[in-house]
Parts: C-alpha cells; sequence; structure tokens
C-alpha cells in the first residue's frame, strides 16, 4: 500500500512539472494598438477630455490594462498608441471620461470597442467619438462631498 502511495505522489509530481513546463513554451506575444480620433458633444469638439486606451483582462484577480492615456487637445482630438503582452488574442478598448449631458459635478465614462482588426494592424481611425448618446454600458460618478457641509 505504500508503494500505491508513491507512485500516486510521483504522478501528481510529474502532472505539476509537465504543467509547468508547457507554461514555459508558451510564449506571451506583444499587440499593438492605435487610435485616433475626435471628441465632440453637442456638434462641438471637446477639449481636455480624458481618453484612456484600455485592454479588457477577464480574470477576477487581473484587472484590464491600462496601455496609454491622454487628455484630447484644443480641438477635440486624440491619438493614442500602446502595446501590451499577452498569451493569445487580446480585447482593447477605449474608456473615455467625460462631462457631455451629465449634471454639474458629475463624470460619465464611456467605452467604445476597438474591432480585432486593428490589433497589430492599421490606425483605428474613429472619426468623430458622439458622446451625446448615452449607452447602456455607461457609468456615471457624481463628487457628493460638496453636498456634506
Amino acid at each position: 500500500s505504500g508503494d500505491c502511495l508513491r507512485t500516486e505522489s510521483f504522478d501528481m509530481k510529474s502532472t505539476v512539472l509537465c504543467l509547468l513546463a508547457l507554461c514555459l513554451i508558451t510564449e506571451a506575444k506583444i499587440h499593438n494598438v492605435s487610435v485616433t480620433g475626435t471628441i465632440t458633444c453637442g456638434k462641438h469638439r471637446q477639449r481636455d477630455v480624458f481618453v484612456e486606451l484600455m485592454e479588457r483582462d477577464f480574470s477576477p484577480v487581473n484587472p484590464d490594462d491600462l496601455l496609454a492615456r491622454v487628455h484630447t487637445d484644443v480641438m477635440g482630438e486624440f491619438r493614442l498608441t500602446g502595446s501590451t503582452e499577452e498569451m493569445g488574442q487580446i480585447e482593447p478598448y477605449l474608456r473615455v471620461t467625460h462631462t457631455c449631458g451629465v449634471k454639474e459635478g458629475c463624470t460619465r465614462v464611456t467605452e467604445f470597442p476597438i474591432p480585432d482588426e486593428f490589433v497589430n494592424g492599421a490606425t483605428y481611425e474613429m472619426s468623430y467619438v458622439v458622446l451625446d448618446i448615452i449607452q447602456k454600458s455607461d457609468t456615471e460618478n457624481c463628487d457628493d462631498s460638496r453636498h456634506l457641509s
């Protein structure tokens, strides 16, 4: 009966070693993404809007990766380029934090997916990014501290 336990222990060790070796063999790949566009609200270009190029991670212990960030220029335009090292495909998206269509003291976060064909490919030219339309996935944050005094 002791031989049986040693055999099971050996099989477990072999399995763990094989899995570790497999992880070392599998290499992560560098993925590149570039995005350009012009942020608008109410048919007006929006300056100084915070724009982030993100990569979605579906693991609860691994938050989404920030690839690049910028504020729009005086013409509401932005250009972002970022890269990440991941195994398999990535799911990049643009996250825009803005005040279009919200009450004073609040911000809204709107996310825009970036199509797969623009990963490791041409620049994704979004043209005009219209923030007037509230999307189901939008989140709104309000600073309630001004009401506490």
